[in-house]
């Protein structure tokens, strides 16, 4: 009579590895587009962390400002200069 075979034992199966994420596209930090009801004061708080910076973004841009900082449009594209 044959011997009964042995039962083999289960091996663990790993669970699936998920794909990585992709990378977060960059942020541009050298140009903002202006959205709707924001100032050079609102920009500049979120470009250098201090809303008194906001003659930076003005000097920076006053070839597409005008000499009025609180004429910009939404849409326009301002430079972001690095701090000094």
């Amino acid at each position: 009579m044959p011997r009964p075979r042995a039962a083999r034992r289960a091996t663990p199966v790993p669970p699936p590895v998920s794909p990585p994420a992709p990378a977060a596209p960059p942020v541009d930090r050298t140009r903002h587009v202006v959205q709707p009801g924001e100032t050079l004061a609102t920009i500049a708080k979120l470009a250098y962390g201090d809303a008194t910076r906001w003659k930076l973004l003005f000097d920076a841009n006053r070839h597409l400002i005008g000499d009025n900082p609180a004429h910009i449009a939404p849409g326009l594209v301002l430079a972001i200069p690095r701090e000094e």
